[in-house]
């Protein structure tokens, strides 16, 4: 990696238990890049969220009455 592309990339440092992000400039296509990246990770994390609710949707109805209560009393 070069000098020049490791510089576009945002810096982090440690101050009083917090995070600060220097932001360095980017180009506007750089931009758009990574907010459809981060978009496609939001859809995609949804994604994940949606088919984990229908199979613990479909857990709770295959099991008995009293795996339904301990399940519902665990979340």
């Amino acid at each position: 990696m070069s000098d020049k592309t490791s510089s576009k990339h945002s810096t982090l440092k440690r101050d009083d238990d917090r995070m600060i992000v220097e932001e360095i400039p980017m180009s506007s296509k750089e931009r758009r890049k990574r907010g459809k990246k981060f978009t496609k990770l939001i859809a995609s994390s949804v994604q994940v969220e949606d088919e984990t609710k229908l199979r613990f949707e479909e857990l709770t109805t295959k099991c008995s009455e009293k795996e339904r209560e301990r399940l519902s009393w665990s979340r």
